[in-house]
């Protein structure tokens, strides 16, 4: 026992002579205190919190849930407000007299602004994902174009109603709008007025910053349906270049199905005029690319399960991830004047089986069924928007307005609107 105890007081020693006073800490005596029923929390935790919540309660917006931790790391405001899961409350229209402000549930009219001039009335409209800011599109007789913001109050009012003042060129008109999630993002499509030229543009506009990012083509016809993904980087769009606007190859069976071509695409069908040609453009606005033709092209098969027919509505969904089309027959108001030459008669929709389709953005291979219409109606229908959550889409037929969710179709209103957005 003596030799241990020898072995650890050399050890003890040698230890002591490598230590000098600083490395010793000063004694710190405990002091015993009762306990109180109170949650301890870090100082500079507890203000930063205090800090988020007076943003979020001052500009009384939601949210996302990562952006409490991004603000708490990065000190910096919180913008832009995320979509209410419990859906839309109200949906904006664009009516012969200006714009109309309804309930999303029964239709019921809340608020609603004039057209600016009585040469310029509102042609189109879409909505930001937190269902209070809309932007909306103006025409003339002369060929011009407008970009309006319209702020909606909780109750359904107009909270705030301006022109942006961003520059469009003279000539041109906006052919389709889109706005990010946030609301701080416009993608629109443009076209010249005058026939002999044709350049198209797709155009991303920052509504803070006025700053414009164009893609341009000569050889593209108008872009329309167009939309994007929730952060803007995503931008898909419908056109037809100018050499294919007369006949378009249609896809209308998956391989597989349907009639044996003897190939992998199914049976083509000639004389598919450009306003539903099944193709869909895609851009990736991170990319410095300026060439409206490189974009990613994706053809969607117009035949899946017991749908078929036209593609009368896309849009890509807030993630990027997916197209969800309307397929059927086409909507009678939507219908073009003049078709193309031998172009087959369009099946009665009483017997042609419709509805929405959702399609990889990657591949174009279809998904699934979102929603199968009964028979019956005047008519296809035509998908016009889709909430921020993509989850609720909603959809036309002629002037019957209504929304698809989980599988159900809802009614919603009768209306002469052109555009409609929530």
């Amino acid at each position: 026992m003596s030799d241990m105890i020898d072995r650890l007081r050399d050890a003890a020693n040698a230890v002591g002579e490598t230590l000098q006073p600083r490395d010793v800490p000063p004694l710190k005596l405990v002091v015993k205190r009762r306990p109180r029923r109170m949650l301890v929390m870090p100082i500079a935790v507890v203000v930063s919190a205090a800090a988020v919540a007076s943003i979020v309660v001052a500009t009384n917006v939601t949210v996302p849930e990562n952006s409490v931790q991004e603000a708490l790391s990065s000190q910096q405001p919180v913008f832009g407000a995320m979509p209410d899961t419990a859906g839309p409350r109200f949906f904006v229209e664009t009516l012969d007299k200006g714009l109309g402000i309804r309930t999303a549930d029964k239709g019921d009219a809340t608020g609603s602004v004039p057209n600016p001039a009585a040469d310029e009335r509102f042609t189109q409209v879409q909505g930001a994902s937190d269902n209070r800011t809309f932007y909306a599109v103006t025409s003339t007789p002369t060929c011009e174009s407008g970009l309006y913001r319209l702020e909606v109050t909780q109750e359904g009012g107009v909270g705030s109603f301006s022109r942006l003042d961003l520059t469009l060129p003279k000539g041109t008109a906006v052919t389709s709008l889109a706005v990010s999630g946030d609301g701080g993002k416009l993608a629109y499509g443009l076209q010249s007025c005058q026939p002999s030229k044709q350049e198209t543009r797709l155009v991303l506009a920052d509504v803070a910053t006025k700053s414009l990012r164009t893609w341009a083509s000569p050889t593209f016809g108008d872009v329309y349906d167009v939309s994007m993904s929730s952060d803007a980087r995503w931008i898909a769009f419908r056109s037809v270049p100018m050499a294919e606007r007369e006949s378009v190859a249609v896809v209308t069976d998956l391989p597989g199905q349907g009639a044996d071509t003897g190939g992998d695409s199914g049976s083509v069908a000639a004389g598919q005029t450009s306003l539903f040609a099944p193709q869909v453009w895609v851009i990736d606005s991170s990319t410095k690319n300026n060439d409206l033709s490189k974009g990613r092209l994706v053809k969607l098969p117009t035949s899946f399960q017991k749908i078929s027919g036209e593609v009368t509505g896309i849009r890509i969904t807030p993630d990027g991830r997916s197209f969800v089309a309307a397929v059927g027959a086409a909507p009678t108001a939507n219908t073009l004047s003049q078709p193309a030459p031998q172009q087959p008669k369009a099946a009665d929709s009483s017997t042609t089986p419709s509805g929405l389709i959702e399609y990889s953005a990657q591949t174009g291979e279809p998904r699934r069924v979102v929603y199968q219409a009964p028979a019956g109606g005047s008519g296809g229908w035509d998908l016009v928007d889709a909430d921020a959550t993509g989850q609720r889409l909603l959809v036309r037929r002629n002037h019957e307005f209504g929304y698809v969710e989980g599988g159900v179709f809802h009614p919603l209103t009768e209306s002469t609107a052109t555009g409609i957005a929530w």
